[in-house]
C-alpha cells in the first residue's frame, strides 16, 4: 500500500490509507484525550488554588482557571459517549479556540501588559498538541486562530510599553513554534509507526500462510508415501506367500525335467526379492512414522529392562550378551526409545556372522541417559557413518535399486534421537561402541504441533 506521508499536512497522500490509519487510532486516542482532559481539569483546578493564595486581585484569573477546569470535566464526561466522541477532532480545538479567545478577552480589557494572560495561551497551545490527539493541521488552526485573536487584544496597547509588548510577542512564537514542532514531529513518529506494525502485521501473516502450508505439504507427503508403502506391501506379502507354496509344491514333486532346478532357483529369487522389498518397505515405513512421534510426544516412565529384553530376543543364540544397569526406569517418549534400540539391536543381528559378544551398559551422565552397546564386530568407518545417518532427503545411487543401499536402521536411531532431543555417537575401541544419549524430559517439557486438516 502507498504509505507516503506529505511533508506539509503530515498526513497519508493516500486517502484510504489515512483513513485506515484514524480508526486504527480512534479508540486509544479518545482514550487518552480522557485522561488529558479529566488531568487538566485537575491542574486548572490547582492553579486557581495558587492563584486564589498569590495574588492580590485573582478574580478575573481563578475565573478563567476555574472556567477552563468545568469545561475540561464537561468535555471528558461527554467524550465517553461513542456518538460524541466520533466528533472529538472538532470538538477539542473548539474548546482550545474557546479557552483562548477568553484569556484574549481578559487580554483586551487590561489596561496594561503587567498582567502575563498571554502565559495561558500557551498552556492552551501545549494542551492541545501534546495532551491532545489532534492532527498537525488543526494543531497549526487552532494555535494560529489564537494568536490572531492576541494581537487584536493587545492592538490598542501598542503605545504603552513597546518593550513587554515585543518581548510577550517572542515568547507567544517561540512557544508556539516549539508546540507546532513538537506536533509535527509527534504526528510523523505515530504515522511511521502505524506503517511499520502494518508492515510487521503482513509479513506475519504471510509467514504463517507459508508455515500452514509447508505444515500441509509436509502432511500431504508423509500420508501419501504412507500410503505408497501400504499398497506396495500388501502385494509383497502375497508374492511372498505364493512363491513359498511355488517352492514346497516344486520340492514335493518328483519330476525329472531340467527346468525343474532353474523354476526353483527363479522362485527362490523372488522370494529373496520380495522378502528384501518388504523388508526395506518395513523400515522406510517406520522411518516415516518418526514424523508422526514428533508431532505428538507422549512422555512417560519407561521400564528399560522391558525394551532390551524384547529387542535381544531377535539375536542369536550364539551371541553372549551382557547387561550392565544402573538406571532401570526413565522418563521419555517410549516410541522413540524402543524404536532407537530394536533399530540398533537389528543393525547388530544383520553382522551376526562376524560377532560374538555384546555389552549393553545404561548410565546417567548429569541430566542425559547413556545407552552403550558394544560388540566385537569389524565396525563401519567414519564416511559410512556419515552417510548412513544423515536425513533420508534423496536416495543415494537411486538406480542400484538395492534396498540396502537405504541402510534405514541407523538412520532411523539418528532421528529418533533427534527428536528425542539426543544424538547417536560411535567409535570403535576393540569393537565397535554405538551409544545413544538423549535428555530425561518431563510431561511440561513436551510440544505437541496441532494436526492440519488436509
Amino acid at each position: 500500500m502507498k504509505t507516503r506521508i506529505d511533508p506539509l499536512s503530515c498526513k497519508f497522500v493516500n486517502s484510504a490509507v489515512e483513513a485506515e490509519y484514524n480508526a486504527h487510532i480512534s479508540q486509544s486516542n479518545n482514550s487518552s484525550q480522557i485522561i488529558a482532559l479529566f488531568a487538566g481539569a485537575l491542574i486548572f483546578a490547582l492553579f486557581a488554588v495558587l492563584d486564589l493564595m498569590a495574588l492580590e486581585e485573582p478574580g478575573p484569573i481563578v475565573l478563567i482557571r476555574l472556567l477552563a477546569a468545568v469545561g475540561c470535566a464537561i468535555v471528558a464526561i461527554l467524550l465517553r459517549y461513542k456518538s460524541v466522541a466520533k466528533y472529538h477532532a472538532w470538538i477539542i480545538p473548539a474548546m482550545v479556540v474557546s479557552g483562548g479567545a477568553i484569556v484574549n478577552i481578559a487580554v483586551w480589557r487590561e489596561p496594561d501588559l503587567e498582567a502575563t494572560y498571554f502565559v495561558g495561551l500557551i498552556t492552551m497551545a501545549i494542551f492541545a498538541t501534546f495532551l491532545q490527539r489532534i492532527s498537525f493541521l488543526s494543531s497549526v488552526l487552532t494555535i494560529s486562530i489564537m494568536f490572531v485573536g492576541y494581537l487584536i487584544a493587545i492592538s490598542n496597547k501598542i503605545g504603552l510599553d513597546p518593550e513587554r509588548l515585543i518581548i510577550n510577542i517572542f515568547f507567544l512564537v517561540t512557544m508556539n513554534s516549539c508546540c507546532l514542532l513538537g506536533s509535527y514531529i509527534l504526528e510523523n513518529f505515530r504515522r511511521n509507526e502505524f506503517v511499520q506494525t502494518r508492515m510487521i502485521e503482513d509479513q506475519n501473516k504471510q509467514l504463517e500462510k507459508v508455515l500452514f502450508n509447508t505444515q500441509l505439504d509436509n502432511k500431504r507427503k508423509v500420508a501419501a508415501l504412507n500410503m505408497l508403502l501400504h499398497l506396495i506391501r500388501t502385494p509383497v506379502h502375497q508374492i511372498s506367500g505364493f512363491s513359498d507354496i511355488v517352492l514346497m509344491k516344486l520340492r514335493e514333486e518328483d519330476v525329472d525335467h531340467d527346468s525343474t532346478n532353474e523354476i526353483i532357483d527363479s522362485a527362490e529369487y523372488i522370494k529373496s526379492a520380495s522378502d528384501e522389498l518388504r523388508h526395506g518397505v518395513s523400515k522406510l515405513l517406520t522411518y516415516h512414522q518418526l514424523d508422526e512421534i514428533e508431532r505428538d510426544l507422549k512422555i512417560e516412565e519407561i521400564h528399560l529392562g522391558e525394551i532390551l529384553n524384547d529387542a535381544i530376543s531377535l539375536i542369536d543364540e550364539d551371541i553372549h550378551v551382557s547387561i550392565s544397569r544402573s538406571v532401570k526406569k526413565i522418563k521419555s517418549d517410549n516410541r522413540l526409545i524402543k524404536l532407537a534400540v530394536t533399530n540398533l539391536i537389528n543393525n547388530i543381528k544383520d553382522n551376526d556372522g562376524s560377532i560374538s559378544r555384546l555389552d549393553i551398559e545404561v548410565s546417567r551422565e548429569g541430566d542425559d541417559i547413556k545407552l552403550s552397546f558394544k560388540d566385537d564386530g569389524p565396525g563401519i568407518d567414519s564416511e559410512t557413518l556419515e552417510r548412513t545417518t544423515k536425513p533420508l532427503i534423496e536416495i543415494d545411487n537411486y538406480l542400484n535399486g538395492c534396498m540396502e543401499d537405504l541402510a534405514m536402521g541407523l538412520r532411523t536411531i539418528s532421528r529418533a534421537m533427534e527428536i528425542a532431543g539426543g544424538k547417536l555417537d560411535y567409535k570403535y575401541a576393540d569393537g565397535a561402541m554405538f551409544t545413544l544419549s538423549f535428555p530425561e524430559k518431563q510431561p511440561s517439557e513436551t510440544v505437541s504441533i496441532p494436526e492440519i486438516a488436509a
